[in-house]
């Protein structure tokens, strides 16, 4: 266990926390690709599979790709930020709650 004291937070980081951290990270991700499923197309763009990164069927569906417009930066943003804040409210609860 360790623990992160960043003015009067503290952020405590177990094993247990740690993996919830990266299911919730995956389940925004996936989340946010659902919900702009029809502007995926304009917002982003894929790079073909290759030897280098070989992608599932299930890979490549849920890959946004990478932004080429304002508005596909700001998503990529977005889930970032939420990521961020759910790590955040995750890590800070006390000790007892997980």
């Amino acid at each position: 266990m360790h623990s992160f004291e960043f003015a009067s937070l503290v952020l405590i980081i177990t094993p247990k926390r740690l993996g919830l951290f990266i299911i919730i990270a995956i389940m925004i991700s996936a989340m946010f690709r659902f919900i702009f499923d029809s502007k995926r197309e304009l917002w982003f763009k894929h790079t073909p599979s290759s030897i280098y990164h070989i992608r599932g069927a299930i890979g490549q569906y849920l890959s946004l790709g990478y932004p080429v417009t304002l508005q596909g930066y700001l998503v990529v943003i977005s889930i970032l930020l939420c990521i961020f804040i759910a790590g955040v409210i995750l890590f800070a609860l006390p000790i007892s709650m997980i």
